[in-house]
């Protein structure tokens, strides 16, 4: 009897699987696009064609350099990306060419940023957007892909109006972690062309 009663018990709640396994899904929202988040708005700001001066100091070298470049920053994928492309002068006879992509990583709450160039360079990072003092704070590294070795970096952005920035960035290597050496540092200002 219990047997019975069991294999019957058994039959019903596996016809009862089969019924709702055979149920359509509702699917209308499947391929719907999730929400811009409202944070990407900030990296309007750095839409346009901007050109700048540096001073670099690099390791080793007695005296700074100075050099100057362009870069374009253009939305794209409907506005959930910002792409820069630039330009700029590395010594006499050498251009650094590349590309960053800018986006908002809600999981982390800040912007991530990637990029590369024609020194074979691969840089990740993220950054946060202060309102108030109109300031980006980037922070990430680069893997010097031909030369070998990682850098670390760390640097600022403040827009003074909405036709200049002025910069600054660091860069150094570590060794077996607690142990720092300073090998780059720049600053520079940009306007809006």
């Amino acid at each position: 009897m219990f047997t019975k009663r069991f294999a019957g018990v058994c039959l019903m709640v596996l016809l009862g699987v089969v019924m709702v396994g055979c149920q359509k899904p509702d699917m209308s929202d499947a391929f719907a696009a999730p929400q811009r988040p409202a944070a990407l708005d900030h990296l309007g700001m750095l839409v346009g064609t901007w050109e700048g001066e540096a001073t670099i100091k690099i390791c080793g070298l007695d005296e700074p350099m100075t050099g100057k470049g362009t870069s374009t920053s253009t939305w794209d994928a409907d506005k959930w990306m910002l792409v820069e492309r630039y330009e700029y002068e590395a010594g006499e006879d050498e251009m650094i060419k590349g590309t960053s992509i800018y986006t908002w990583d809600p999981k982390i709450k800040k912007f991530r940023l990637f990029g590369t160039n024609n020194w074979g360079e691969l840089m990740s990072g993220t950054g946060s957007y202060c309102p108030k003092s109109k300031t980006w704070y980037f922070e990430g590294e680069t893997c010097h892909l031909y030369g070998g070795g990682k850098t670390y970096g760390k640097g600022y952005s403040k827009m003074i109006n909405e036709k200049t920035q002025e910069w600054k960035w660091k860069e150094w290597t570590r060794f077996l972690y607690f142990f720092k050496t300073d090998i780059f540092e720049g600053e520079g200002t940009v306007h809006r062309k």
